[in-house]
């Protein structure tokens, strides 16, 4: 009888395998028989069934992970979601499901609730173990942040989740503690309370730059006027941080919790790289430049481009590109060089302001203006004008902190 009864069971998940062939995420949250299941994964009569759909539906494992986490992520966190989220959350989901046969209302309404709650936040539980991930909203929001955050101060300055700011000097060294702990050009800030994982907000000015070591291992030399945002140590499965700037990144590579850069134009996950971001947003581009290991380049959450070492992506007013450059030419300026080839001009100038925190008025003609060569910039600003007036004569007036080329 009891042979009878699994064999009976093994039909009916065999023609469950077929119905489930083709489900996206949206058909397995609104399937009555799987949402139940989902739903009491966990109680003793139920184990054996959900371990047989998974082994029926292999391929489709990654699917059902994600839907499981969905219906069950209502019980995650007890937040209360906004009724004119859930509405526009369940209005994108009912466009996407288009003609497809409607459930019950009930069974409907749980799955958009637990929808919208994962997808404004994160998630810290899965199954028994805790699980990091990271919503599109969070990721707006803190871009968002970091739009805001204002040069308010010619120092370099952080400012923990807390509230609290911490200055620092010009070319400091930084190093986040697994325990959230911050140390200085070694030593250690002392805060109020136990350190604990926080956002905290780097502001490096123009004229100003530092390197920072997270509590990974991983290195990021930030260039001047760049602001970042961080965690004080990474949790769970996903390394996360978020710039408008430049920064150099030598990332230790852990396949198990990629490394993502966030920014307001695209996103670039690492798993294990040196690379170069720059994503100034008065420049109105970005530039991906890889030293070694691979990165993908993420648009609009798709990949756009996979590069390999000395590629170089580029992205300016919607149009983007891939080619083979010489790497150096992008992250000399940690040495305290500025490589050129073929540079405008203007985007000279434009570097020069940032580096000395000066302003630079020039005639537009200028951004048609092309040199290649080296300029040091160890010296001062003058230093470098006069030997950019070797080439390209011009006349130039100072004024407090302003330039102004003739």
């Amino acid at each position: 009888m009891i042979v009878l009864t699994y064999r009976l069971w093994d039909l009916k998940l065999e023609k469950m395998a077929d119905r489930y062939r083709g489900y996206y995420l949206e058909d397995f949250i609104l399937d009555d028989y799987f949402f139940s299941l989902a739903k009491k994964v966990f109680e003793n009569e139920c184990v054996d069934e959900w371990c047989r759909l998974l082994e029926k539906n292999s391929e489709q494992i990654k699917v059902i992970e994600e839907a499981y986490l969905i219906i069950n992520g209502i019980h995650v966190r007890e937040k209360v979601v906004p009724e004119q989220v859930v509405l526009e959350k369940w209005n994108e989901l009912d466009e996407t499901i288009g003609s497809r046969k409607r459930r019950t209302l009930a069974y409907k309404w749980s799955a958009v609730v637990a929808a919208a709650c994962l997808l404004i936040f994160f998630l810290d539980v899965a199954y028994h173990n805790k699980i990091y991930f990271s919503s599109e909203e969070t990721k707006l929001e803190l871009l968002s942040v970091l739009d805001n955050i204002k040069y308010e101060s010619s120092d370099i300055r952080m400012i923990v989740g807390s509230g609290d700011i911490v200055g620092i000097d010009n070319k400091a060294s930084i190093r986040q503690e697994k325990d959230g702990s911050i140390i200085v050009n070694d030593e250690k800030v002392e805060r109020n309370g136990k350190a604990e994982m926080e956002q905290i907000q780097l502001i490096v000015p123009n004229g100003k730059r530092m390197s920072l070591t997270l509590d990974d291992g991983s290195k990021i030399w930030i260039n001047s006027g760049t602001k970042l945002i961080y965690p004080s140590y990474f949790s769970g499965n996903v390394r996360e941080i978020f710039v408008d700037g430049e920064i150099y990144l030598d990332v230790v590579r852990n396949e198990s919790k990629p490394f993502m850069v966030h920014s307001k134009g695209l996103d670039v996950k690492v798993l294990g790289t040196s690379l170069n971001i720059t994503t100034y947003k008065e420049d109105h581009f970005t530039n991906v430049v890889l030293v070694s290991g691979s990165v993908e380049v993420i648009l609009d959450n798709k990949v756009s481009a996979r590069l390999k070492p000395n590629d170089c992506f580029h992205l300016e007013e919607g149009l983007q590109s891939v080619k083979q450059v010489d790497v150096y030419n992008y992250i000399c300026w940690k040495d305290g060089i500025m490589k050129l080839e073929e540079t405008p001009l203007s985007e000279i100038f434009n570097r020069i302001s940032r580096h000395y925190n000066v302003q630079i008025d020039y005639p537009c003609r200028y951004s048609d203006i092309r040199y290649n060569g080296k300029l040091s910039l160890d010296g001062n600003v003058d230093d470098i004008l006069n030997n950019i007036i070797l080439t390209e004569p011009f006349n130039y007036a100072k004024r407090d902190s302003i330039i102004t080329i003739n």
